[in-house]
């Protein structure tokens, strides 16, 4: 879902980072719950953004399972309806950034 308007203006300017519409299944954690399956809608070098029925709050921590990577640490940082904008703890690796995207991009 793309955001429009002002709105959306706002958001890049304060984003670190470029993202890109990358709409794939993923399993998210919360600290002492099971993971449970959702769909990542964009992703960027720094952050994400979850399409979720799971009740997530500002600052909670998360752990992420991407394709063909280990789990990830990552924070919600903002959470609206049912989305959530997450930022991972250490970015990634530019390289493995690179290959996430063409290989969604490869899938459509």
């Amino acid at each position: 879902m793309e955001l429009k308007g002002a709105g959306e203006q706002v958001e890049k300017r304060y984003r670190r980072a470029e993202r890109h519409k990358w709409e794939v299944e993923i399993s998210v954690r919360r600290r002492g719950d099971p993971a449970v399956g959702t769909t990542m809608t964009d992703l960027s070098r720094t952050g994400f953004r979850l399409r979720t029925y799971q009740i997530l709050k500002p600052e909670m921590e998360l752990w992420i399972k991407l394709p063909g990577l280990e789990a990830l640490k990552a924070r919600v940082c903002w959470v609206r309806d049912f989305e959530a904008g997450c930022a991972f703890e250490d970015p990634l690796y530019e390289p493995v950034f690179h290959h996430l995207v063409r290989s969604a991009q490869s899938s459509r």
